[in-house]
């Protein structure tokens, strides 16, 4: 496979299906940075994560649905029940932090968000070098062996780093109000 063969539509869509499952994934890709890189609790943050999340659930849900890869389960499938194990508890610490003004929920909420996304572009890297990788070093053993290294040593720096990120973005943004919701949303859109 040649570098312009692995930038085709066709290399990376085979069905329907796979194509909503890549423009959501490249959808989701842009818009994780920009929602880490803006003011949090704006309206802006809600509206972009709401999307963030409906595209993060369609791009787990039609990857629970292809097989075309293997032609059955395979860790891709694997790392799909991860992220959702990141992305509805991240979504949930949220919504308890807006009721209950608690600061430890907003924390977890930024930390599975920052998890999530890592997921989404471990997978992206996942399948652009096992699309092309394996052709340029002649042998697939050799080129999930780079790929396992290089992401699991990624997957630990960000161990170290996400739970001071949360830590530090919540800090940022405190909530001040209790039970209620109504407060707690007014503290989120005034500490953006």
């Amino acid at each position: 496979m040649t570098w312009g063969e692995a930038f085709t539509w066709d290399t990376w869509v085979h069905s329907v299906v796979g194509g909503v499952h890549f423009i959501m994934a490249l959808i989701a890709l842009v818009l994780g940075p920009i929602i880490f890189l803006r003011g949090k609790g704006t309206k802006f943050h809600r509206q972009a994560g709401y999307v963030f999340v409906l595209c993060m659930l369609t791009v787990n849900t039609t990857a629970l649905t292809s097989y075309d890869f293997t032609g059955r389960p395979n860790l891709f499938h694997f790392f799909a029940v991860l992220s959702l194990a990141a992305l509805l508890p991240g979504f949930y610490f949220l919504q308890r932090a807006v009721r209950t003004g608690r600061q430890d929920y907003l924390e977890q909420h930024a930390q599975l968000m920052m998890w999530a996304y890592y997921g989404l572009f471990a997978a992206g890297v996942a399948q652009v070098l096992t699309r092309v990788l394996p052709s340029m070093v002649g042998d697939i053993g050799r080129a999930f062996m780079y790929m396992g290294v290089g992401l699991g040593l990624a997957g630990f720096a960000c161990s170290l780093i996400f739970p001071r990120a949360a830590k530090a973005l919540a800090a940022r943004h405190p909530l001040t109000a209790a039970a209620g919701g109504e407060a707690g949303e007014e503290s989120l859109e005034a500490a953006g």
